[in-house]
């Protein structure tokens, strides 16, 4: 019941199975953006989808991808406290890689390493695209790191915008976070909001990072006779009621 990818599973399997992953058009939020895309065309959903293109040994999995003439990389909220953080500071000294792996949480020269991230040192390729995307720097420190706490985010940000082949392409498409507008660590100074916050202002290009919340995605599917059922079962299952404006921050 708590499992957000079991939610996001339950909605978009559902949509696409029985062809209506149409009706995800025309869902805008803020500055005027699509949640999703202003027409379905030729997108196809792809579930716990693997991106190889950042040299990952352990390759991100996004909840919901959308392949199509945009690309929208999906990240589903529910009751969870934050967005996910790197796991390198808090490796423990009994852990067979602490001596190679262990970061103090800023984006320094540690442990004899010839680069400030020991994810880079390992051939992980944030780095390289993170001073095109966002206002971080790469040939300074940073204190705290500011990868730390928006990991997750910036993970999910260039799986959209960075192609196969390693090049940038800020229309290529966008991160999409789906949240539950009842939790509160998506209420201001909440942990999560605080994390959307802080990598939003760092973005060069805004359109990349847009959010809606369950409720209002739920308001979005009422509007379709034949999808009565599923906002029914949203509601009776998860307590989501489609709702025109969500609390905490939302946008829509």
């Amino acid at each position: 019941m708590a499992s957000s990818q079991a939610l996001a599973q339950a909605v978009f399997t559902n949509l696409s199975v029985l062809g209506r992953l149409d009706a995800l058009e025309g869902i805008v939020v803020q500055a005027g953006y699509p949640a999703f895309f202003t027409a379905l065309s030729s997108h196809r959903l792809l579930l716990e989808h693997e991106v190889t293109t950042m040299g990952e040994p352990r390759p991100t999995s996004l909840d919901a991808y959308f392949d199509g003439p945009t690309k929208i990389a999906v990240e589903v909220k529910f009751m969870e406290a934050e967005f996910g953080r790197c796991s390198r500071p808090s490796l423990q000294p009994d852990a067979a890689n602490y001596a190679r792996d262990y970061c103090d949480g800023s984006y320094s020269f540690q442990h004899g390493r010839e680069t400030r991230c020991s994810l880079s040192d390992r051939g992980i390729r944030y780095w390289d695209f993170v001073p095109k995307v966002f206002s971080w720097s790469n040939a300074q420190d940073h204190l705290p790191c500011p990868l730390m706490g928006s990991y997750q985010l910036v993970r999910n940000i260039l799986a959209a915008c960075i192609d196969e082949e390693g090049s940038l392409d800020p229309d290529r498409g966008h991160a999409l976070v789906i949240y539950d507008a009842r939790n509160p660590a998506f209420h201001p100074d909440g942990v999560a909001e605080l994390q959307w916050t802080s990598t939003m202002r760092s973005l060069r290009f805004p359109q990349l990072l847009r959010r809606i919340s369950w409720q209002a995605l739920a308001q979005h599917l009422a509007n379709f006779d034949d999808l009565a059922w599923l906002t029914a079962a949203l509601s009776a299952k998860y307590g989501i009621f489609p709702c025109p404006k969500a609390r905490g921050g939302a946008e829509i």
